[in-house]
C-alpha cells in the first residue's frame, strides 16, 4: 500500500472525526511526529512526493493516541518506535478477531513500557490494581487503527 500524503491525512480525519476546522492541528501534529522521525517527510522542492506505507500510518495512529493523551510528540513517536512489537500485536489479534486488545502503556519500577493486552482482562485487573504501577493509560490503538485502514481501503476502492 502506497499512500500520499492527503490521503493520510484524510483517512486520520475520517477516522478520528475530526471536524474540518480542526484539520490544522491535526496537520500540525503531523509535522512534529515527522520531525521527531516517526515516518518521513517528503523532499520539498525536489519533485518527490513521500509515500507512506501502512505501517507508517499505523505508527502515526499509535503516536496521534498518546499526543492525544498529552504526550509530547518526540516522546510519543520513541515510545512507538521503541514499543511497535506490543502495538502490532494488538492490532494484529483484533483484525483476526482472535481477541478485543488495547495497548497499556505503564510505568512499572521507573520505566515506562507498552504491553498488548486483553481488554476484558485489563478492565477487571483495574478493579484490583497491582501496586506496582504508578501510571496507566489505556490506548484504543486496534480500534482507531481498523478505522483508518477501513478509510484507505474505502477511498482507494472509489478511486
Amino acid at each position: 500500500m502506497n499512500l500520499g500524503y492527503g490521503q493520510i491525512e484524510d483517512a486520520l480525519v475520517a477516522a478520528m472525526t475530526i471536524p474540518e476546522a480542526d484539520r490544522m492541528k491535526l496537520r500540525s501534529r503531523i509535522q512534529h511526529l515527522q520531525n521527531a522521525g516517526l515516518v518521513k517527510r517528503g523532499s520539498k522542492g525536489r519533485g518527490h512526493r513521500a509515500t507512506y506505507g501502512e505501517e507508517d500510518l499505523l505508527k502515526l495512529c499509535g503516536s496521534l493516541a498518546l499526543v492525544n493523551a498529552q504526550w509530547p510528540a518526540k516522546a510519543a513517536a520513541a515510545f512507538v518506535i521503541a514499543h511497535w512489537s506490543a502495538f502490532e500485536d494488538s492490532l494484529a489479534s483484533s483484525l483476526n478477531d482472535a481477541e478485543d486488545r488495547i495497548v497499556a502503556v505503564l510505568e512499572m519500577d521507573g520505566e515506562i513500557i507498552a504491553r498488548s493486552v486483553d481488554r476484558q482482562a485489563w478492565l477487571a485487573r483495574a478493579l484490583d490494581p497491582t501496586p506496582d504501577v504508578i501510571f496507566e493509560l489505556r490506548l484504543e490503538f486496534p480500534n482507531l487503527a481498523k478505522k483508518v485502514l477501513a478509510s484507505v481501503r474505502s477511498s482507494n476502492d472509489n478511486d
